[in-house]
């Protein structure tokens, strides 16, 4: 065989295994997430012409191994008589996010809606949907396990107030590339989902308060880069006129005390509690936030997984002088049998 072409096929074999490690970006599986409602159904979408997002506010309340969320969303309907349309809140999916290639979202538990302050009923899967609707759902355009729904009923030219709280586990997050897999905590919240409405969103925020002694410098990744401003516990990003998409959903990378937590048995039966305590958020510790520093925090690597630490040490311990080795062979072979051997 011509050395060079043997040498050809060799480099093919080797360079895809040297670098396995850089197959796709990272992603994130199981980060504890939440979503913006939307609407849900075609039939609405006539309604999407007249509402729009006024405001949103997102107070997060984020612990070691889980967050507990309050999202508030003033809604103003320009039209001038009263909709009606359901809407949903994913619990589940996937969704893209720079830096990492997609997040895969967990649950939000214990979800509890009000409008204008009074409570509503959800429902989820095939139970209680039907009569939500008042027809058979078409389930073609929606897998009724992955949402909560509601109907809200927005009045004429007015404000209708819309306010979700739940709890995320976010303890049993994964960051993983190719075979690489990073354990950690992760807390998502998914912010395209307001494009939906009409327009974009006037103005808005995302305010972290850190818990159980957690400071800003422990978080390793954060997205959306270059939009956080922080304060020791304190995490805000401030936004006015937002056309979201996907660069702005939400992502807050930790890794620190406990691998995973009792989630079912020690922070759920304590939901009344969280959302009572989540409620008293202190606002004041915002203020002049605007002069707070930048904070950038893209540590979003998965590292070096096992099987690909072995598979690259070999392949320069042993099978690159190999190759080295029998190309020189080959060569001198080669020249050897064409009598030019000096």
């Amino acid at each position: 065989m011509n050395p060079v072409r043997f040498l050809s096929l060799l480099f093919l074999i080797v360079q895809p295994l040297v670098a396995l490690s850089n197959a796709a970006m990272p992603g994130v599986w199981q980060g504890g997430a939440g979503a913006r409602f939307v609407p849900l159904y075609p039939s609405d979408s006539a309604a999407l012409q007249s509402i729009s997002m006024q405001r949103e506010e997102v107070l997060v309340h984020l612990y070691n191994g889980y967050a507990v969320v309050k999202g508030t969303y003033w809604m103003h309907n320009r039209a001038d008589t009263t909709l009606s349309i359901v809407v949903g809140y994913p619990v589940q999916g996937t969704v893209n996010a720079p830096i990492v290639s997609h997040i895969n979202l967990g649950e939000p538990q214990a979800l509890k809606v009000l409008v204008n302050g009074q409570p509503v009923e959800t429902s989820k899967g095939d139970a209680g949907i039907s009569g939500l609707l008042g027809a058979t759902p078409d389930y073609s355009q929606f897998d009724p396990d992955k949402w909560m729904l509601w109907r809200t009923q927005f009045a004429p030219a007015s404000i209708t107030t819309i306010t979700v709280y739940f709890l995320v586990n976010c303890s049993e997050a994964r960051l993983r590339k190719g075979y690489n897999v990073k354990k950690g905590h992760a807390f998502a919240y998914v912010l395209e989902s307001g494009t939906a409405w009409l327009g974009n969103i006037d103005t808005g925020s995302i305010k972290i308060k850190l818990q159980d002694g957690l400071k800003s410098s422990q978080i390793s990744g954060l997205l959306p880069a270059e939009v956080w401003q922080a304060h020791d516990d304190l995490l805000t990003w401030q936004f006015n006129n937002l056309e979201p998409g996907e660069k702005s959903n939400v992502l807050v990378w930790y890794n620190v005390g406990k691998d995973s937590i009792y989630f079912e048995r020690d922070v759920m039966p304590r939901s009344q509690a969280l959302f009572a305590a989540i409620d008293k958020f202190d606002l004041a510790e915002f203020e002049g936030a605007a002069d707070w520093q930048k904070i950038q925090k893209e540590n979003l690597s998965a590292g070096n997984g096992l099987l690909v630490s072995i598979t690259g040490g070999f392949m320069l311990v042993f099978f690159v002088p190999v190759v080295v080795i029998v190309g020189l062979f080959l060569f001198w072979r080669r020249r050897k049998a064409s009598g030019k051997m000096g």
